[in-house]
């Protein structure tokens, strides 16, 4: 079963929000999933992280995706999954933090800061 912890929100005076071992930046959002599913910018043990924030009726897909990210951790092209913490509104997830977007990789509009081992070639995403 996923572990998570139940946490009080702590509001920073710099704007950002602190749920556990998570904290992110709810201006800095990255996007957005199904059923009101936020992803936004944030640290994880200050490691620049991808943070999901999850309402109630998504939780039992999320374990889901944890476990799977878990079992899939040594992987090279799966993203890491570090930590879920949970308030009484939402389950947070820290994943990954991509270096781009899928749309920035297909029209290669991004800007790398670390550069690739192998060049890119479009088809490489299905790999």
């Amino acid at each position: 079963s996923v572990h998570h912890s139940m946490s009080t929100p702590e509001f920073g005076h710099d704007g950002l929000i602190k749920i556990g071992k998570i904290t992110y930046d709810p201006t800095e959002k990255l996007g957005h999933g199904c059923s009101g599913t936020m992803v936004y910018k944030g640290l994880f043990e200050n490691r620049p992280v991808a943070v999901k924030r999850l309402l109630p009726e998504c939780y039992t897909l999320a374990d889901r995706e944890v476990e799977l990210l878990k079992h899939a951790d040594q992987h090279q092209n799966v993203l890491r999954y570090f930590c879920t913490e949970s308030d009484a509104q939402f389950r947070y997830i820290a994943l990954e933090l991509c270096q781009m977007t899928l749309h920035e990789y297909i029209h290669n509009q991004y800007n790398l800061k670390f550069p690739p081992k192998q060049p890119f070639r479009l088809l490489s995403i299905l790999e």
